[in-house]
């Protein structure tokens, strides 16, 4: 047993208050924030319409049955879109659209007219395209499921092509990863 002075004995019940002085004030500070955050007031609904310009890059394909030399393909995205936020706390939106994908780097020009969903909640986004790549000689449909971050228009996605025909005469890998970002043509209707 060791003996402690009178004075050391006080100090400590004087030291163990100011501790739970200070857990106690940490707790209310904590309290009162957690009240005046739950107390904003947090962005009204929208709806915008954008122009979403992106980038995709289509890696080799997996399955070795297309009739070309496996290289990735750059396709420029131009889209007319249709936004809809649904405001609050925590970032939710869906987006509608349609316009069409660009092949760069193939002998003839590649088209392909699109049209897709996708929505998004607390930046994660699932989504859909259906595209119909053609040269004007040659279709080749293709369903594209995605996930990604993004939201409000913006997305930064991968996906998987999907081949709904049987035709392999265009450079269109099945994985895609993809950048896009909205121009937006009017202002947020608050």
């Amino acid at each position: 047993k060791k003996f402690y002075p009178k004075w050391r004995t006080d100090s400590s019940k004087i030291f163990k208050r100011k501790c739970m002085m200070k857990r106690f004030l940490i707790i209310t500070v904590f309290l009162i924030s957690i009240a005046k955050i739950s107390a904003q007031k947090y962005y009204k609904p929208s709806e915008r319409d954008a122009i979403i310009v992106g980038y995709q890059a289509s890696f080799e394909a997996k399955d070795k049955t297309e009739n070309w030399e496996p290289t990735t393909t750059h396709i420029i995205e131009i889209v007319f879109s249709r936004i809809k936020d649904n405001g609050g706390r925590h970032p939710s939106s869906m987006n509608y659209y349609a316009g069409s994908n660009f092949i760069l780097n193939w002998e003839k020009l590649i088209v392909a007219p699109n049209v897709g969903i996708n929505l998004s909640a607390n930046a994660m986004i699932i989504g859909s395209e259906l595209q119909l790549y053609t040269d004007f000689s040659h279709i080749s449909p293709r369903l594209m499921p995605f996930i990604g971050i993004g939201t409000n228009g913006f997305r930064l996605f991968t996906g998987y092509s999907f081949r709904l025909a049987k035709s392999d005469c265009f450079p269109i890998n099945t994985l895609n990863v993809g950048l896009s970002v909205p121009l937006y043509l009017n202002k947020k209707n608050d």
